[in-house]
């Protein structure tokens, strides 16, 4: 909805490689964004978490750390990443408190230092310049009322769309949900920007 009030073109799909990829176009696709979407119902984060393995039950190997799995869409798309987004409900205190977007690079340098040798440690092709990819979305949609926040949001957006203040926003709300659940792909083994045309994504179009 967001995309749509700019008036620019773009297209969206849900569980692809991170929960969420927005596009430029459907039809070359030149600029790609990846959300990783995490909740909690207490605590804050902060980047060593974000950085940090966790132990696998059964495995040699620790599993890899958010940061890690993001980083994975970087080496896959190359220079068509512009952004890896790590959105959730609770602030990272390394950035800031504010609902909105942080830049990785605006945290202390001690904590910013600490999780670029996380990554290096993780991933020998990560390089001080991969930081630059990473943010951090502190979303304003609570666990306990994120349905009502959404329709209210969807009913605002409507009213903007067509000028009218009367239209039951539900019904839109509700096909739009489903929409993204019928539009969700698994497709991890996508090798390249020209191939995710053949993807399930949702276009300006289809909004």
């Amino acid at each position: 909805m967001q995309l749509h009030g700019t008036g620019s073109q773009y297209a969206i799909a849900v569980e692809f490689h991170d929960d969420l990829v927005e596009l430029d176009t459907t039809s070359i696709p030149e600029k790609l964004r990846f959300y990783q979407v995490k909740t909690k119902k207490s605590c804050h984060w902060t980047l060593k978490a974000i950085a940090n393995t966790t132990p696998a039950k059964g495995a040699t190997s620790a599993k890899p750390s958010f940061a890690a799995k993001m980083f994975d869409s970087a080496l896959k798309f190359g220079d068509a990443v512009e952004g890896l987004v790590f959105v959730s409900n609770q602030a990272c205190s390394d950035l800031g408190d504010d609902h909105k977007e942080y830049d990785f690079k605006s945290a202390k340098p001690k904590e910013l230092s600490a999780f670029i040798t996380a990554l290096k440690t993780q991933d020998a092709k990560f390089s001080d310049e991969h930081v630059a990819l990473y943010r951090f979305a502190y979303s304003d949609l609570q666990l306990g009322s994120y349905e009502r926040t959404l329709m209210a949001d969807i009913a605002d957006f409507i009213q903007t769309q067509t000028g009218l203040d009367d239209v039951n926003h539900r019904p839109f709300g509700l096909m739009l949900i489903d929409q993204c659940r019928n539009r969700s792909t698994k497709l991890a083994d996508v090798p390249a920007v020209n191939t995710l045309k053949a993807s399930k994504f949702g276009p300006r179009s289809a909004m």
